[in-house]
């Protein structure tokens, strides 16, 4: 029993050297490749287990076809075993044909993961984007995007301060205050909505938008974020 627990604890304790490894792994963008094969498939049943819908008919048809196998299996190799084995001590027995069974399966299961592998594997070489994706260097771009259009959020608070009211209309912005490498344009519209196209190489198609909410005598903001990934976001425009 003592040596059952020695062994128990080292396996424990290895795993848990293993697991704080990887998380250090994952904090550091440029290795994080390890972190994924370890733990992606943990991130992608959170992501896609909830769009799977359950088919009863499907499900029953597999528990037949299992059980007709099961069955026809049982009695074939029983009788195929007392062929070949006419003065066996014993007879063929029901968990040899489970174990039998079980690892029929297994090697199904075993052969769907191999095309899934070597299916992935050919994509990762085939695809033009980059294998790892640097998700912190993108939070940066973000930010720098939002600091961008710091020039029009200090307009539109220029423009509430003199009426006591935001701009009923578009209004113009100089063209160099919406000059960045990482927007494609920066718009006020009707009621001081700030919004900024980012750049290709940050989001194609992403936009961040800045709502002024008069709060007293000054404008608070509130972020909206659209084809953007979450973890790419600041904290302040995160759903």
């Amino acid at each position: 029993m003592r040596t059952l627990m020695r062994a128990l604890m080292r396996v424990l304790k290895w795993i848990t050297i293993v697991f704080v490894l990887l998380v250090f792994l994952e904090v550091l963008p440029t290795v994080e490749i390890p972190f994924r094969l370890a733990f992606g498939w943990i991130v992608f049943l959170r992501d896609n287990i909830a769009r799977l819908t359950l088919n009863p008919l499907r499900v029953a048809e597999a528990a037949a076809c299992i059980a007709a196998l099961g069955f026809g299996g049982h009695f074939f190799a029983r009788w195929l075993y007392g062929q070949m084995l006419p003065n066996a001590a014993r007879a063929w027995r029901p968990g040899w044909t489970v174990a039998g069974l079980g690892a029929i399966l297994l090697l199904f299961v075993a052969g769907v993961g191999t095309i899934g592998i070597t299916h992935q594997t050919a994509w990762l070489f085939s695809d033009p984007g980059p294998l790892v994706r640097d998700r912190f260097r993108n939070r940066v771009k973000v930010t720098e995007a939002i600091l961008t259009a710091s020039g029009a959020k200090t307009l539109v608070g220029e423009i509430f301060a003199k009426t006591g009211h935001l701009p009923t209309s578009e209004v113009a912005l100089p063209s160099s205050e919406a000059e960045s490498q990482r927007v494609r344009n920066i718009s006020i519209g009707a009621g001081g909505v700030i919004q900024i196209e980012l750049a290709d190489e940050i989001q194609k198609g992403g936009v961040i938008t800045l709502t002024p909410a008069p709060k007293g005598g000054t404008l608070e903001w509130k972020c909206h974020a659209s084809n953007v990934q979450q973890r790419d976001l600041p904290s302040a425009c995160r759903n």
